[in-house]
């Protein structure tokens, strides 16, 4: 009894400790409250954001808003600029989480300082301020303060950093996690592209602002532009739960699933309530003798109670202390079994304090006070005129309330919402880890970002990477498999450029063997091979090219999937080959070419998100990330051999890869993890109401003993008797179903929703839970 109970209470506790942590994303920054993400809503804009909401800004003249709206108290912009190596102390990385901003950065993100000064760490240009992991990892344990950092961008160029000061890690209940923060060089710092967070004064109104920010729109845009884009006010500690924007600077929580354990959490500590309320008065009413001499001696009702509360606080404070001791290793393996990034910040003490004091008053009260209600109604000349123990639980007035329906079906309704719950989430994992992506991820090398000098060598170092034994091909796309496709362009057809209402496609610049290293299946038509080069890179450009000329004139052929091609109005994949296509991509208009291919649909990024119309083409500017098909066989020599070709060709450049298969999964971590800690958990919460629902049954064969042994003197079989006993449970469990079937269809549809490709809701899954329970 005291073992269901600690572990009922303290599996509630470890989800109660996970929900809170997710709240409690970025309300350690000071001011937390008054902080907001200006985000950019370009549906209905004329050109290639056609139906983006993106959490970055591409105007630099929304700085303006600090000075011109008083409710703004301070406005930082800062960028993530692709960076290929960083270099100090004779060590080179390609960092992760490099951020370029102004002087002001800190002022309103105030994170702890280990050396240098957070106030004038960015005052100086080309100052650099290092997470401690960060230093650490380049420094070891020397103050790196004074020293340089050599940074390169993916355009080649190099900048030379000083240290300035280090910064305590970021919490893990951040939205983002900056190692690197650089003040931009001068020639960036007007650059459009960019975050943008403000701090308002107290007592701002957000609605005031926000209606003042359309205005400010408008006069900085065209009236057609204007008409089609606003600014939005994010809250910043909303963003990791609830903002799934493009551009996002990392991949975001879902509210769904926090409630959802939230939930879980919930019906655990209702079924732990349920099942020792029930154990409790069975304990209760085996000793109800005792309870009628007390009463025959003069013991009041309240003197009873006040004992019932005593025994019940005593119970519940011995469980406390199996939870006190078991929470921190449950916690510390909860943590390392399942990866999760639980902090239980200082913040959310006061919230997990309250809770539990409030779950154990519960507790003692419902489990003290329910069965001395339940023995109340039982008359003392009825216990102590009952002879056998049989005939004392069947005493008038227990019979009728200890049967104790209403809390079965509610023990029964739980458990079938909590199975039925698991094996939804199961099958929807199941179905995204077996669903044909539409090429092949298997053996798909990564190298990610690779930077301009390497595109102008791209040729060579294709051709030396597929002379490797282990290689089957090599190819390159402006983003990588796994990653969604942030590009979107226009698509006109008919010669001209006037259509008022031009689809909207994704962009996928590639190189020419995409389709057949990708494994992509045409429908229609031709590769690139048959139409570009092999010998194309991106080695005649240089910082004078037009590119905008370049783009309006080059020679374009295209191959689109077919979501594109329903999209420009045909109806089959042979229809639309030889249909000359022209696109418009930031405003610039590449030159029309024919359609040479049509591809089945194919999963460019993971199964949240739907299939865009996608229109791919050559180009080796944007030959960013490199993919390489390689042999299961000799894996690691072929690695090896591939980065030695990488660093032959590309000197002084990390070579850094990814598994594509590795990365896809990355994306399910949160899913995956939500499957399994649901899973744990509804599996104690059903164990606890099994080994309650054993005890009652036990308590119930016991009070009608009398009844199965006059029952057997008739001639009742063994099927009878457990046919008598047995039929109340199941209509139990068939009102139980009743109500939470729909409950948990509801809720797992809600779950669902965030997949764009789903499993059905099917009947089956239900019936199971109900048959199980």
């Amino acid at each position: 009894m005291i073992a269901g109970l600690a572990l009922g209470i303290l599996s509630s506790f470890l989800l109660l400790t996970y929900v809170l942590d997710q709240f409690s994303y970025d309300r350690y920054l000071p001011d937390s409250n008054r902080i907001y993400r200006i985000t950019s809503d370009y549906r209905g804009m004329e050109n290639n954001f056609a139906g983006e909401q993106i959490a970055r800004c591409y105007y630099d003249w929304i700085r303006q808003v600090e000075n011109e709206y008083p409710q703004v108290v301070q406005l930082v912009k800062f960028n993530d600029p692709a960076i290929t190596a960083a270099t100090a102390n004779e060590k080179t990385f390609r960092p992760d989480n490099f951020y370029t901003t102004d002087s002001t950065f800190f002022d309103l993100f105030r994170f702890k300082f280990i050396r240098g000064s957070r106030v004038s760490a960015l005052q100086s240009p080309m100052s650099i301020v290092l997470s401690e992991k960060i230093a650490r990892k380049y420094f070891g344990s020397a103050d790196p303060v004074g020293r340089t950092l050599k940074i390169r961008d993916q355009w080649s160029n190099s900048y030379e950093y000083h240290i300035t000061g280090v910064m305590e890690d970021v919490p893990a209940n951040s939205h983002f996690h900056p190692e690197f923060v650089a003040r931009w060089p001068n020639k960036y710092a007007g650059e459009n592209m960019g975050y943008y967070y403000i701090l308002l004064k107290r007592g701002a109104s957000l609605e005031e602002l926000e209606e003042k920010l359309g205005q400010f729109v408008s006069a900085h845009l065209s009236p057609k532009d204007a008409s089609g884009f606003s600014l939005r006010l994010q809250p910043l500690t909303s963003i990791h739960l609830y903002s799934h924007l493009e551009r996002e600077l990392e991949m975001n929580g879902s509210a769904t699933q926090v409630y959802a354990l939230l939930l879980v959490a919930l019906l655990v500590i209702g079924i732990t309530c349920i099942n020792y309320v029930n154990l409790a008065i069975a304990r209760k009413t085996a000793s109800l003798k005792d309870v009628g001499v007390r009463r025959v001696l003069g013991a009041s009702t309240g003197e009873l109670f006040a004992q019932n509360i005593a025994e019940s606080t005593a119970y519940v404070f011995l469980s406390l202390i199996l939870v006190l001791l078991l929470y921190e290793p449950s916690m510390s393996a909860l943590r390392s079994l399942m990866n999760l990034k639980i902090t239980a910040p200082v913040s959310t003490i006061p919230y997990l304090s309250s809770a539990f004091a409030a779950e154990i008053v519960f507790l003692i009260l419902i489990s003290g006070g329910y069965p001395a209600f339940v023995v109340r109604k039982v008359s003392s000349a009825a216990i102590l005129g009952s002879g056998t123990r049989s005939s004392v639980l069947s005493a008038p007035g227990l019979r009728g309330i200890a049967s104790r329906r209403v809390l079965l079906i509610i023990q029964f309704s739980m458990a079938i919402l909590l199975i039925s719950a698991v094996m939804i989430v199961s099958e929807q994992m199941k179905y995204v880890a077996n669903i044909d992506m539409g090429y092949d991820t298997e053996q798909l090398v990564a190298l990610p970002n690779i930077p301009f000098s390497a595109r102008g060598k791209y040729t060579v170092l294709k051709k030396e990477i597929t002379d490797q034994t282990g290689v089957v091909g090599m190819t390159s796309a402006l983003e990588v498999p796994s990653e969604k496709i942030v590009d979107n362009c226009q698509v006109f057809t008919g010669g001209g450029w006037e259509s008022k209402n031009p689809p909207s496609c994704e962009v996928l610049p590639v190189d020419r063997d995409f389709i057949s290293v990708m494994k992509i299946r045409p429908l229609a038509g031709n590769s690139f091979r048959k139409f570009v080069p092999a010998d194309l890179d991106a080695h005649q450009f240089n910082g004078e090219k037009d590119f905008e000329k370049y783009f309006e004139t080059t020679d374009r052929v295209y191959i689109i999937n077919q979501a594109a091609m329903k999209a420009i109005g045909c109806k089959t994949p042979g229809q639309a080959i030889g249909e000359p296509i022209g696109i418009r991509l930031d405003g610039i208009n590449f030159k029309y070419g024919p359609i040479v291919g049509v591809v089945r649909n194919f999963h460019f990024n993971s199964l949240h998100d739907r299939i865009e119309p996608i229109v791919m083409f050559v180009e080796p500017l944007w030959f960013n990330n490199v993919l390489i098909r390689v042999r299961t066989k000799d894996l690691q020599n072929t690695l090896s051999n591939i980065k030695n070709v990488w660093s032959r060709v590309n000197p002084g450049y990390p070579f850094d890869y990814d598994f594509i298969n590795n990365d896809f999964a990355a994306k399910y971590v949160a899913d995956n993890q939500f499957k399994a800690v649901m899973g744990l958990f509804s599996s104690i919460a059903i164990i606890i109401a099994c080994i309650g629902l054993f005890a009652v049954s036990l308590f119930t064969t016991e009070r009608r003993i009398k009844e199965i042994g006059i029952r057997r003197v008739l001639g009742a079989s063994e099927v009878d008797i457990i046919s008598l006993l047995t039929r109340d449970f199941l209509m139990l469990v068939a009102i139980g179903a009743v109500i939470g079937c729909p409950v948990a269809y509801y809720l797992m549809n809600r779950w669902l929703q965030g997949f764009a490709y789903r499993i059905n809701l099917n009947l089956w899954a239900f019936l199971l839970a109900a048959a199980i329970a």
